[in-house]
């Protein structure tokens, strides 16, 4: 074999290798050009989950929140009727029959009266009790239509302190 044919082949067999070593090289990199593609795609489905339970998670605070509001509004509505509430006294107006008078000390300028017991308890109802078919013995309750037997002679008794 002369020189320039072992040359030539020398050559040939150099392009081959690196033509086999670029070839090689190109997989490499395709194959870490994919598995980069495929941790990436995880990470993503990763965060779009995280985003998921972020969204959810703050869904439920504010679901806490609304509540927590609402039953601090409650509690001010509960504080205020047992407020309320607490001006009255029960009194016993005739045997067997009490109703919540205002006691005199809370009065503020207001005249006395009489609230119906079960509405204001029972209902937060301020129901100020009226003389029942005039000027008789009976005091009704504006709310529930309740009757209470008041003694004649303590009339004058129901309406002062």
């Amino acid at each position: 074999m002369d020189i320039a044919s072992a040359f030539s082949s020398l050559s040939a067999a150099i392009g081959l290798a690196q033509n086999a070593l670029s070839a090689r090289d190109e997989r490499k990199v395709a194959d870490a050009k994919q598995e980069i593609t495929r941790v990436l795609i995880e990470v993503q489905n990763s965060c779009l989950d995280l985003q998921q339970k972020l969204f959810a998670s703050a869904q439920s605070e504010r679901s806490t929140e609304d509540e927590c509001r609402t039953l601090r509004q409650r509690i001010a509505e509960l504080e205020k009727q047992a407020a309320e509430r607490d001006r009255y006294e029960m009194k016993e107006i005739h045997p067997g029959t009490f109703v919540l008078r205002l006691k005199e000390f809370t009065a503020n300028g207001e005249p006395p009266h009489n609230l119906c017991q079960p509405c204001m308890d029972n209902l937060g109802k301020k129901a100020v009790l009226q003389m029942a078919y005039g000027w008789n013995s009976k005091l009704a309750c504006p709310e529930c239509k309740t009757e209470y037997q008041s003694a004649p002679s303590a009339r004058a008794a129901v309406f002062s302190f």
